[in-house]
């Protein structure tokens, strides 16, 4: 077919051959080869002569689940959303929300939206405005582009001359009413999933935690809280992700009600994790409020004897201090805030493992800290591996290297690198040397 395509001029190849091609590909569970012909039908060359259709019926969503899910297409599987929604193919009433939810899930954000209007509406429009799935996956893609507009809004500088700034001002426009679009579709989605399973008190466990979150994810706090009372209130135990989703909201604006509801978990009955623990450690930390901090920390180890506050807290450094698209002032923040927590484990004897020690060593020499190096190596690696473990002399080489240029500068005083080195049993450097004789 697709030899015939290009090198027969004039040939088109039938759409009833294209389509029963997909459908056979489906019944032998052979997505690679209707790939192999999907991408052809969408070159360039083709496309100017003919518009060969997608797949139809199941085959569609079947498709698009191979090309999301299995070959990762991401390319191919664009494509294939828009030309639904171009072409406004029909997708049967049973596979429309799985559909919805392969395209939000994947950032077709665009096509997500207009599919879910498209079905949001007519005797069938349940199967998708009450589909739970699909409403997570919908408000959790726009919650996301809501996050990422407003921070593009807030990192806006103003320009340095009149042209400058009337480009700025255009841009700032355009960008809240983004906001504003989004925001009201997201809040639409979340609305009408409400409407379609009201009352609450008799709308089912899965759907009520999928309300919650939703509301949890848009910063909803007080009505996703609302929502959960509605699932406690009726003796049901909450699933423990749909509770860390909660949680994370919760926390973000006040980590003590979080803490609170932490309690009354395991007052139902409800096991909290590490990244339960981890967490509202995380935000209390953000809050400066060391006195939780220490609370969370033993209360995990009055439930785990200590394993579960090791992991919550391991978990935490671990995530506060990775250098990916993250800028150096707050690393150091998270550094420090980080050595305040190790340092308070330490009081109430509970010690972090190597590895976090290895994390927090590499994040301070990424922001030119050797002094914090320092004091991670010296509480967490030293005295926990062998003085000749290759790995830990590389973090000593590379730490002493960093104290000799900062003394070089005149960023730190001899007598401080010389007490530092000398704990690394590491050589001072010749003008260390010449400044000491």
């Amino acid at each position: 077919m697709r030899e015939l395509d290009i090198r027969v001029p004039d040939f088109i190849i039938p759409d009833g051959m294209i389509r029963l091609f997909y459908e056979r590909a489906k019944r032998l569970e052979k997505g690679s080869i209707a790939e192999l012909l999907y991408k052809h039908t969408q070159l360039p060359p083709v496309l100017e002569r003919v518009q060969y259709p997608p797949p139809r019926g199941p085959t569609l969503t079947w498709f698009m689940d191979h090309l999301t899910t299995g070959s990762r297409n991401m390319h191919l599987a664009r494509l294939l959303a828009k030309q639904v929604v171009d072409g406004f193919e029909l997708i049967p009433v049973q596979d429309r929300a799985s559909f919805i939810i392969l395209t939000a899930a994947h950032g077709f954000a665009v096509q997500a939206r207009a599919l879910w209007e498209r079905y949001a509406q007519g005797r069938d429009r349940d199967v998708v405005v009450g589909n739970a799935a699909a409403m997570i996956r919908v408000v959790s893609l726009f919650s996301d582009l809501i996050s990422r507009t407003r921070k593009k809004v807030d990192n806006m500088e103003v320009g340095k001359d009149d042209e400058a700034e009337g480009v700025e001002s255009l841009n700032r426009e355009y960008y809240e009413q983004q906001l504003d679009v989004f925001s009201e579709f997201a809040f639409r989605v979340l609305g009408e999933f409400r409407q379609s399973i009201e009352p609450l008190e008799d709308a089912d466990h899965y759907h009520l935690t999928a309300l919650a979150r939703a509301y949890f994810v848009l910063g909803r706090v007080s009505d996703g809280f609302d929502t959960f009372k509605v699932i406690l209130d009726r003796k049901e135990v909450p699933d423990t992700h749909d509770i860390n989703v909660a949680l994370s909201a919760m926390a973000e604006y006040s980590p003590r009600n979080a803490a609170g509801m932490i309690e009354r978990m395991i007052e139902r009955g409800v096991s909290p994790d590490a990244v339960t623990f981890g967490t509202v450690l995380h935000h209390s930390v953000v809050h400066g409020d060391m006195d939780l901090v220490c609370s969370l920390i033993n209360r995990a180890q009055e439930l785990d004897r200590g394993e579960l506050s090791l992991k919550a807290v391991a978990a935490l450094i671990r995530a506060s201090v990775k250098m990916e698209d993250e800028d150096k002032g707050t690393l150091k923040t998270n550094l420090r805030r980080a050595m305040g927590i190790i340092r308070s484990m330490k009081d109430m004897e509970i010690v972090c493992t190597p590895n976090t020690g290895k994390y927090c060593i590499f994040a301070s020499l990424h922001v030119d800290e050797p002094v914090m190096a320092f004091k991670f190596w010296d509480m967490l690696v030293k005295a926990k591996t062998e003085w000749d473990d290759r790995e830990q002399s590389f973090q000593r080489r590379l730490i002493a290297s960093m104290i000799r240029r900062h003394y070089q500068a005149g960023w730190l005083s001899r007598d401080r690198g010389m007490l530092m080195l000398g704990r690394l049993r590491e050589k001072p450097g010749r003008a260390m040397i010449e400044r000491t004789e």
